[in-house]
């Protein structure tokens, strides 16, 4: 299929017969008592046809000139600034100057350099002495010398797949709250106002941005307000080209700080000036704001606890079986194999991407899919549907899934770790160290953290245990920035937060040298004697281990005393555990391709009276365990018999009266249908 056989004009995203096709849609969702959920932009990132690049809702980057001054120039420089070192997107107009800076380059690095190193401290401010786009200019003849102006201009960019809409449409600044009164305006002007009703929730792709810096152009104030100093002189050490950092000073210690500075600032203009006029906005239409709010390094974790429904906030949202070039070869084997050892980490929302439309402008069977030819090629999925012969089995395969998601869904996850990132967001590889590797197979549960979330209400500790009424982490860890070379540094607020943990019990690991334990940001550099002096505090704590590194993690756990509340030999067993009021829900995969499991598993209960049953997610039925050991009060013990990917769904209940059984047996066990 082509792209020139859209018709963006005609039929693109909100115009007539579009707005007249979502109502259809909502009008028939309803009669099935289905919801209706609809992206809020024609593509993503989110976008507008009434903005240019140029318009102050648009998205904004910082980009920079370069200028080499030394004895072969005679360090004089006089003319026109230097054009950005990277040219504008189609249809850029305009570039604000917001600096003029000179910074003496470091003896041990030259421009051709894939980094290029500057002296702290040398920068000479230049951005006066500019007329009419001219600077006349020399420099010191100590060293060679960079001239660098910065400018911000807007990034041009388009969203995917387009064009959705005529005139195109443009991505909105999504730091600044222009972006966001844009798109809510312009909902209530074209969208809502057509008849749309019953709309569930909005929709917003994860942060797939280009620019060459992230930018808004109240950035340097917003700055300022939250870290206490002035972003402009050190602007060198946040500038991108292509999306990489090549300038960074000397002192990488000075970029390491800054830069943590940089994106805690982003990340928090998002969540204020994106996150919380949309969630406002759309509560009043009584409709909510699901988000995926990762992509870029900010803190996606303290974004998604900001959210109504955030993927991962109660429902964990997956993009199901999008196998990369796999489209017309994918066997619902593959799907199951991939999908179980995914519900173990908490997932309870799987979505097939992708479903394709029997009719469409030049489709071929078995009908259009968005992702599949794409730019001319199998990409993406399957194209599922009633035209694939694997479809038939569809319902279930549904079926199946839905019943272990409405399992997943019930009550509270529940685990034996939280793990702390000093850094919010995700990235590929993202794990736990020996919790996620050698400890998972012993049956540890875990989930990571944030700062961020160290400060929401429920993040107290109560018997020794962080956040009772939520994952009931039984100790926390951490190490140092594993995204800066496992630096040890802490921001003066999750010391504080430690440490109270830490005096009110709540076992601590703590893994690493930490012997030159700093701030984390450039701001907080000077606090760094008081986060030693009260990270030495914690050390002196009997609930406080602190390891050398990763491969003693396990000896540290020891010495802790602290044991994980589902428990088994290593094998490839994996589980998650959910409470839900008096039940206990237990999860279990046999999460490999090539090794089953059999062996015993233990799992707390909370009631002596409770009794572990079956739930078959294939037939819907419930049977209760025949054979299970009573190892004390609140444990008991059961054999697990998995093939490999097969799982297994356990519910502890109570019961009302003393249950009568056998405690021993020298033959076979019988269970009659009377009990």
């Amino acid at each position: 299929m082509k792209d020139d056989v859209l018709d963006p004009l005609g039929h693109g995203w909100a115009t007539t017969p579009w707005t007249d096709a979502v109502i259809r849609a909502s009008e028939q969702a309803k009669k099935r008592n289905l919801r209706t959920d609809i992206a809020v932009g024609p593509s993503w990132p989110a976008s507008l046809p009434t903005i240019t690049p140029d318009n102050d809702a648009a998205a904004k980057e910082l980009v920079h000139g370069r200028a080499y001054l030394n004895a072969t120039n005679e360090f004089s420089f006089s003319g026109p600034l230097p054009v950005s070192f990277q040219g504008p997107a189609q249809g850029v107009t305009n570039e604000t100057l917001i600096s003029v800076q000179a910074w003496r380059i470091n003896s041990a690095s030259k421009p051709s350099d894939r980094t290029l190193l500057l002296d702290p401290n040398t920068m000479i401010d230049l951005t006066s002495q500019v007329m009419n786009g001219n600077l006349t200019w020399k420099a010191p003849t100590e060293g060679s010398w960079i001239l660098m102006p910065f400018r911000i201009r807007g990034t041009g960019q388009l969203p995917e797949a387009g064009p959705h809409t005529s005139p195109p449409s443009y991505v909105i600044d999504h730091f600044s709250p222009l972006g966001a009164k844009a798109i809510t305006q312009f909902w209530d002007s074209k969208i809502l106002n057509t008849g749309i009703q019953g709309l569930g929730s909005l929709f917003e792709d994860s942060l797939e941005f280009e620019a060459t810096t992230y930018w808004t152009p109240d950035f340097p104030s917003e700055f300022s307000q939250r870290m206490g100093y002035d972003i402009r002189p050190l602007l060198p050490s946040i500038v991108r080209e292509k999306e990489k950092f090549t300038i960074a000073f000397s002192d990488q210690e000075i970029s390491r700080r800054v830069l943590n500075d940089f994106w805690d600032v982003l990340g928090d203009l998002y969540i204020k000036n994106h996150i919380h006029p949309m969630q406002s906005w759309a509560q009043t239409h009584d409709i909510t704001l699901r988000v995926q709010p990762y992509g870029l390094q900010t803190d996606a974790m303290g974004a998604a606890a900001s959210l109504d429904i955030a993927e991962g906030k109660p429902l964990i949202s997956n993009e199901a079986a999008a196998f990369a070039t796999s489209a017309y070869t994918t066997t619902w084997e593959r799907v199951l194999r991939t999908l179980n050892p995914i519900f173990s980490t908490g997932v309870n929302q799987n979505v097939l991407h992708e479903f394709s439309y029997k009719e469409a402008p030049g489709v071929e069977w078995p009908g259009f899919a968005a992702f599949t030819p794409y730019n001319g090629a199998i990409r993406y999925a399957e194209s599922w549907g009633p035209r694939q012969p694997a479809w038939r089995h569809a319902g279930d395969i549904a079926a199946y899934l839905g019943r272990v998601q409405l399992f997943l869904r019930r009550g509270v996850a529940k685990h034996d770790v939280g793990f702390l990132r000093q850094k919010g967001y995700v990235a590929s590889g993202f794990g736990a160290s020996w919790f996620s590797s050698e400890g998972v197979r012993m049956g540890w549960s875990m989930n990571f953290l944030a700062p961020s979330l160290l400060r929401v209400p429920i993040s107290e500790v109560s018997n020794r245990r962080l956040a009772s009424e939520g994952p009931d982490f039984g100790m926390l860890a951490f190490e140092g920035d594993a995204f800066a070379s496992l630096a040890p540094v802490l921001s003066l607020d999750t010391m504080r937060r430690l440490l109270d943990f830490a005096k009110d019990g709540l076992p601590v690991l703590i893994v690493g040298n930490w012997t030159g334990i700093r701030a984390y940001g450039y701001g907080e550099f000077p606090q760094s004697p008081l986060i030693a002096e009260m990270f030495e505090e914690m050390l002196a704590l009997p609930n406080v281990v602190i390891v050398p590194d990763r491969a003693t993690m396990a000896d540290g756990v020891a010495k802790l005393g602290v044991l994980p509340a589902v428990r088994h030999t290593n094998s490839s067993l994996l589980h998650i555990r959910r409470v839900d009021g008096d039940l206990d829900h237990f999860f279990f995969v046999a999460a490999s391709a090539t090794d089953g499991v059999d062996q015993d598993v233990s799992i707390p209960r909370r009631s002596s009276q409770a009794i572990p049953s079956i739930l078959d997610p294939w037939s819907g039925k419930t049977s209760p365990i025949p054979i299970y050991e009573e190892l004390q009060n609140s444990r008991l013990s059961f054999r697990i018999q998995l093939l490999p990917g097969q799982t297994m769904l356990v519910t502890l209940a109570p019961l009302d009266t003393v249950v009568t059984h056998a405690v021993g047996s020298t033959g076979q066990l019988v269970i009659s249908e009377g009990g």
